[in-house]
Protein backbone atom coordinates (compact mmCIF):
# COMPACT_ATOMS: atom_id res chain seq x y z
CA UNK A 1 0.00 0.00 0.00
CA UNK A 2 2.88 2.14 0.69
CA UNK A 3 4.75 1.62 -2.14
CA UNK A 4 1.60 2.17 -4.20
CA UNK A 5 0.71 5.48 -2.54
CA UNK A 6 4.75 6.54 -3.55
CA UNK A 7 4.06 5.53 -6.97
CA UNK A 8 0.85 8.26 -6.95
CA UNK A 9 3.04 11.26 -5.63
CA UNK A 10 6.19 10.58 -7.40
CA UNK A 11 3.03 10.79 -10.56
CA UNK A 12 1.75 13.87 -9.25
CA UNK A 13 5.21 15.61 -9.09
CA UNK A 14 6.06 14.67 -12.44
CA UNK A 15 3.43 16.08 -13.82
CA UNK A 16 3.58 19.14 -12.03
CA UNK A 17 7.27 19.52 -13.42
CA UNK A 18 6.43 18.80 -16.86
CA UNK A 19 3.39 21.82 -16.89
CA UNK A 20 6.06 24.04 -15.30
CA UNK A 21 8.77 23.19 -17.59
CA UNK A 22 5.84 24.15 -21.09
CA UNK A 23 7.40 26.44 -23.22
CA UNK A 24 4.99 28.92 -24.83
CA UNK A 25 5.64 30.78 -28.03
CA UNK A 26 5.77 34.48 -27.51
CA UNK A 27 3.52 36.23 -30.33
CA UNK A 28 2.33 39.74 -28.84
CA UNK A 29 1.75 41.10 -32.51
CA UNK A 30 -1.66 40.19 -33.47
CA UNK A 31 -2.60 41.17 -37.21
CA UNK A 32 -6.24 42.08 -37.93
CA UNK A 33 -7.81 42.57 -41.42
CA UNK A 34 -10.20 45.55 -42.26
CA UNK A 35 -13.47 45.13 -40.95
CA UNK A 36 -12.38 43.38 -37.97
CA UNK A 37 -14.48 44.76 -34.73
CA UNK A 38 -14.51 45.23 -31.42
CA UNK A 39 -15.70 46.76 -28.15
CA UNK A 40 -13.14 48.78 -26.60
CA UNK A 41 -13.04 50.52 -23.23
CA UNK A 42 -10.12 52.76 -22.82
CA UNK A 43 -9.27 55.00 -19.58
CA UNK A 44 -6.37 57.55 -19.51
CA UNK A 45 -5.78 59.38 -16.28
CA UNK A 46 -2.77 61.45 -15.81
CA UNK A 47 -1.60 63.98 -12.92
CA UNK A 48 1.10 66.43 -13.32
CA UNK A 49 2.83 69.16 -11.24
CA UNK A 50 4.85 71.84 -11.76
CA UNK A 51 7.22 74.00 -9.41
CA UNK A 52 9.80 76.62 -10.04
CA UNK A 53 11.13 78.51 -7.07
CA UNK A 54 13.70 82.00 -7.87
CA UNK A 55 16.26 82.30 -5.81
CA UNK A 56 15.13 83.42 -2.04
CA UNK A 57 11.59 83.54 -3.30
CA UNK A 58 9.22 81.21 -2.40
CA UNK A 59 8.17 78.86 -4.88
CA UNK A 60 5.25 78.85 -7.46
CA UNK A 61 3.47 75.68 -8.51
CA UNK A 62 0.60 74.24 -10.41
CA UNK A 63 -1.06 70.67 -10.15
CA UNK A 64 -2.74 69.20 -12.86
CA UNK A 65 -5.17 66.40 -12.86
CA UNK A 66 -7.47 64.66 -15.78
CA UNK A 67 -9.05 61.76 -16.72
CA UNK A 68 -10.55 60.63 -19.94
CA UNK A 69 -12.47 57.88 -20.56
CA UNK A 70 -13.64 56.53 -23.72
CA UNK A 71 -16.03 53.32 -25.17
CA UNK A 72 -16.89 52.27 -28.35
CA UNK A 73 -17.44 49.71 -30.43
CA UNK A 74 -14.90 49.93 -33.27
CA UNK A 75 -14.38 48.73 -37.01
CA UNK A 76 -11.07 48.72 -38.25
CA UNK A 77 -11.21 50.05 -42.21
CA UNK A 78 -8.07 49.79 -43.08
CA UNK A 79 -4.49 47.87 -42.41
CA UNK A 80 -0.58 48.72 -43.32
CA UNK A 81 1.62 45.92 -44.26
CA UNK A 82 1.61 43.83 -41.45
CA UNK A 83 -2.06 43.80 -39.91
CA UNK A 84 -2.09 46.81 -37.89
CA UNK A 85 -4.83 49.45 -37.95
CA UNK A 86 -4.77 52.38 -40.31
CA UNK A 87 -8.02 53.48 -40.09
CA UNK A 88 -11.02 52.71 -37.26
CA UNK A 89 -14.78 53.60 -37.63
CA UNK A 90 -15.97 54.00 -34.28
CA UNK A 91 -19.97 54.27 -32.19
CA UNK A 92 -19.51 55.97 -29.67
CA UNK A 93 -21.02 54.52 -25.99
CA UNK A 94 -19.07 57.13 -23.82
CA UNK A 95 -16.36 59.84 -24.62
CA UNK A 96 -16.19 62.19 -21.22
CA UNK A 97 -12.99 64.05 -19.82
CA UNK A 98 -13.01 64.91 -15.71
CA UNK A 99 -10.45 67.56 -15.33
CA UNK A 100 -10.31 71.12 -13.19
CA UNK A 101 -13.60 71.96 -14.80
CA UNK A 102 -15.21 69.16 -13.66
CA UNK A 103 -16.94 66.16 -15.88
CA UNK A 104 -17.99 67.05 -19.54
CA UNK A 105 -18.70 64.67 -22.33
CA UNK A 106 -16.36 65.16 -25.63
CA UNK A 107 -18.74 63.14 -27.67
CA UNK A 108 -22.08 62.03 -27.09
CA UNK A 109 -23.49 58.68 -27.11
CA UNK A 110 -24.44 57.23 -30.63
CA UNK A 111 -21.83 59.82 -32.22
CA UNK A 112 -20.09 57.81 -35.23
CA UNK A 113 -16.10 58.75 -34.87
CA UNK A 114 -13.38 58.03 -38.20
CA UNK A 115 -10.35 58.01 -37.34
CA UNK A 116 -7.78 57.75 -40.63
CA UNK A 117 -3.88 58.57 -41.61
CA UNK A 118 -3.78 61.40 -44.12
CA UNK A 119 -1.23 62.70 -46.05
CA UNK A 120 0.84 61.21 -42.81
CA UNK A 121 -1.03 62.71 -40.29
CA UNK A 122 -4.14 61.60 -38.10
CA UNK A 123 -7.60 62.48 -39.39
CA UNK A 124 -10.47 62.79 -36.74
CA UNK A 125 -14.30 63.16 -38.09
CA UNK A 126 -17.27 63.01 -35.95
CA UNK A 127 -20.41 62.23 -38.31
CA UNK A 128 -18.73 63.12 -41.37
CA UNK A 129 -17.14 66.42 -40.18
CA UNK A 130 -13.79 67.27 -39.21
CA UNK A 131 -13.15 67.18 -35.65
CA UNK A 132 -12.61 70.53 -33.61
CA UNK A 133 -9.00 70.57 -32.47
CA UNK A 134 -9.43 70.52 -28.57
CA UNK A 135 -11.62 67.60 -29.64
CA UNK A 136 -8.82 65.94 -31.66
CA UNK A 137 -6.21 66.44 -28.68
CA UNK A 138 -8.45 64.66 -26.30
CA UNK A 139 -9.21 61.95 -28.91
CA UNK A 140 -5.49 61.58 -29.62
CA UNK A 141 -4.73 60.22 -26.66
CA UNK A 142 -6.78 56.71 -27.25
CA UNK A 143 -5.22 56.17 -30.70
CA UNK A 144 -1.87 55.16 -32.49
CA UNK A 145 -2.45 54.26 -35.85
CA UNK A 146 -0.04 51.29 -37.38
CA UNK A 147 2.27 52.10 -40.07
CA UNK A 148 4.92 54.31 -38.27
CA UNK A 149 5.90 52.67 -34.23
CA UNK A 150 7.29 49.57 -33.56
CA UNK A 151 5.06 46.38 -33.35
CA UNK A 152 5.23 44.70 -29.82
CA UNK A 153 6.65 41.66 -30.50
CA UNK A 154 9.20 44.52 -31.67
CA UNK A 155 8.67 45.90 -28.19
CA UNK A 156 8.86 43.72 -26.00
CA UNK A 157 8.93 40.44 -28.01
CA UNK A 158 11.06 37.17 -27.79
CA UNK A 159 12.09 34.97 -30.93
CA UNK A 160 12.33 31.86 -29.17
CA UNK A 161 9.73 29.92 -26.87
CA UNK A 162 9.67 30.81 -22.99
CA UNK A 163 8.92 29.07 -19.75
CA UNK A 164 6.55 30.60 -16.96
CA UNK A 165 8.51 32.87 -14.99
CA UNK A 166 11.67 33.50 -17.72
CA UNK A 167 13.11 37.27 -18.62
CA UNK A 168 14.50 38.18 -21.46
CA UNK A 169 15.31 42.24 -22.22
CA UNK A 170 13.11 44.82 -23.71
CA UNK A 171 14.13 46.37 -26.99
CA UNK A 172 15.03 50.10 -25.84
CA UNK A 173 15.48 51.49 -28.95
CA UNK A 174 12.01 50.61 -30.09
CA UNK A 175 10.35 51.18 -26.45
CA UNK A 176 12.34 55.01 -26.89
CA UNK A 177 10.74 55.25 -30.30
CA UNK A 178 7.29 54.44 -29.00
CA UNK A 179 7.52 56.74 -25.59
CA UNK A 180 8.44 59.55 -27.48
CA UNK A 181 4.69 59.47 -28.64
CA UNK A 182 3.93 60.88 -24.52
CA UNK A 183 6.42 63.67 -25.58
CA UNK A 184 9.29 64.74 -23.49
CA UNK A 185 13.01 63.24 -24.63
CA UNK A 186 15.07 60.29 -23.53
CA UNK A 187 17.91 58.50 -24.22
CA UNK A 188 17.56 54.80 -26.22
CA UNK A 189 20.93 53.73 -24.84
CA UNK A 190 20.18 54.90 -21.35
CA UNK A 191 17.01 53.32 -20.97
CA UNK A 192 17.18 49.79 -19.88
CA UNK A 193 14.11 47.18 -19.67
CA UNK A 194 13.42 43.89 -18.47
CA UNK A 195 10.42 41.44 -20.34
CA UNK A 196 8.51 38.68 -18.05
CA UNK A 197 6.28 35.58 -18.96
CA UNK A 198 4.23 36.09 -15.59
CA UNK A 199 2.18 33.55 -15.78
CA UNK A 200 -1.41 32.16 -17.17
CA UNK A 201 -4.64 33.92 -16.49
CA UNK A 202 -8.07 32.65 -17.93
CA UNK A 203 -9.88 35.67 -18.85
CA UNK A 204 -13.49 34.26 -20.13
CA UNK A 205 -13.25 31.14 -21.87
CA UNK A 206 -9.44 31.47 -23.31
CA UNK A 207 -6.50 31.19 -21.31
CA UNK A 208 -3.75 33.78 -21.47
CA UNK A 209 -0.18 34.36 -21.21
CA UNK A 210 0.58 37.40 -18.61
CA UNK A 211 3.33 39.07 -20.01
CA UNK A 212 4.56 42.26 -17.98
CA UNK A 213 7.46 44.41 -18.27
CA UNK A 214 9.06 47.35 -16.74
CA UNK A 215 11.49 50.15 -18.34
CA UNK A 216 13.77 52.41 -16.55
CA UNK A 217 15.99 55.68 -17.26
CA UNK A 218 17.69 58.37 -15.74
CA UNK A 219 17.93 60.53 -19.08
CA UNK A 220 14.56 61.77 -19.34
CA UNK A 221 13.19 65.25 -19.99
CA UNK A 222 9.60 65.37 -19.61
CA UNK A 223 7.50 67.33 -22.04
CA UNK A 224 6.71 70.79 -21.83
CA UNK A 225 9.54 72.16 -20.04
CA UNK A 226 11.71 74.76 -21.64
CA UNK A 227 14.25 74.35 -24.30
CA UNK A 228 16.87 76.22 -22.47
CA UNK A 229 16.28 73.69 -18.83
CA UNK A 230 19.58 72.25 -17.89
CA UNK A 231 19.00 69.10 -16.42
CA UNK A 232 20.46 67.80 -12.56
CA UNK A 233 18.05 65.07 -11.71
CA UNK A 234 15.42 62.83 -13.61
CA UNK A 235 13.69 59.61 -13.66
CA UNK A 236 11.12 57.50 -15.33
CA UNK A 237 9.47 54.52 -14.99
CA UNK A 238 7.32 52.17 -17.38
CA UNK A 239 5.27 49.36 -16.15
CA UNK A 240 3.19 47.56 -18.48
CA UNK A 241 1.36 44.31 -18.08
CA UNK A 242 -1.17 42.73 -20.94
CA UNK A 243 -2.97 39.04 -21.80
CA UNK A 244 -2.63 37.59 -24.92
CA UNK A 245 -4.55 34.37 -25.70
CA UNK A 246 -2.38 31.03 -26.32
CA UNK A 247 -4.35 30.99 -29.30
CA UNK A 248 -2.50 34.00 -31.73
CA UNK A 249 -5.75 34.20 -33.61
CA UNK A 250 -7.18 36.17 -30.98
CA UNK A 251 -6.17 39.50 -29.80
CA UNK A 252 -5.50 40.76 -26.21
CA UNK A 253 -8.55 41.08 -23.64
CA UNK A 254 -6.20 43.46 -21.63
CA UNK A 255 -3.67 46.08 -21.05
CA UNK A 256 -2.31 48.48 -18.43
CA UNK A 257 0.67 51.17 -18.40
CA UNK A 258 2.05 53.10 -16.07
CA UNK A 259 4.32 55.44 -16.68
CA UNK A 260 5.63 57.96 -13.63
CA UNK A 261 8.38 60.30 -14.16
CA UNK A 262 10.58 63.38 -11.85
CA UNK A 263 12.65 65.58 -13.07
CA UNK A 264 14.67 68.98 -11.48
CA UNK A 265 16.84 71.33 -13.24
CA UNK A 266 17.23 75.21 -13.48
CA UNK A 267 16.74 77.81 -16.23
CA UNK A 268 17.82 81.68 -16.22
CA UNK A 269 14.39 83.27 -16.34
CA UNK A 270 14.75 87.40 -15.94
CA UNK A 271 18.62 87.62 -15.14
CA UNK A 272 17.85 84.77 -12.05
CA UNK A 273 18.42 81.10 -12.02
CA UNK A 274 15.60 79.52 -11.25
CA UNK A 275 14.98 76.02 -10.01
CA UNK A 276 12.34 73.85 -11.66
CA UNK A 277 10.88 70.46 -10.39
CA UNK A 278 8.36 68.47 -12.38
CA UNK A 279 7.02 65.15 -11.52
CA UNK A 280 3.65 63.42 -12.76
CA UNK A 281 2.05 59.84 -13.71
CA UNK A 282 -0.08 58.76 -16.43
CA UNK A 283 -1.81 55.30 -16.42
CA UNK A 284 -3.32 54.08 -19.88
CA UNK A 285 -6.25 50.99 -19.31
CA UNK A 286 -7.58 49.27 -21.62
CA UNK A 287 -10.39 46.48 -22.39
CA UNK A 288 -10.89 44.65 -25.56
CA UNK A 289 -13.55 42.21 -26.79
CA UNK A 290 -13.55 41.11 -30.16
CA UNK A 291 -16.99 41.04 -31.29
CA UNK A 292 -19.44 38.40 -32.99
CA UNK A 293 -21.88 39.07 -35.32
CA UNK A 294 -24.36 40.48 -32.63
CA UNK A 295 -22.80 43.16 -30.63
CA UNK A 296 -22.48 42.22 -26.89
CA UNK A 297 -23.37 44.04 -23.85
CA UNK A 298 -21.11 47.49 -23.10
CA UNK A 299 -18.39 46.62 -20.36
CA UNK A 300 -17.37 48.41 -17.10
CA UNK A 301 -14.60 50.68 -16.82
CA UNK A 302 -11.51 49.06 -16.09
CA UNK A 303 -11.54 48.98 -12.25
CA UNK A 304 -15.00 49.61 -11.66
CA UNK A 305 -16.59 45.68 -11.74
Amino acid sequence: MRAGRVVATMLVLCAGAAQAATEYAIQLHRPVKAGHRRHAVLVHSEKLKIQLQPPGEAAQGEEENRKLVFAAVQKVTAVDGVGRPLGYECVVEKCEATDSKGKRAILEKGTVLAVSREEGREVYRIDGKPAPQETVEALELFFELGGTGPTEDQLFGSPNPQFLGSEWPANSEAAAKRLSGFGGSLKPEDLKGTVTLAGLKAEGPMECLEVKATLETASFVPPGCPPNVKPERSALSVKYTALYPKNAAFGKPKDALNMTFSFSGHLEADGKMVSMTVSGEIVLEGRYTELPEQDLEPEAEPGQE
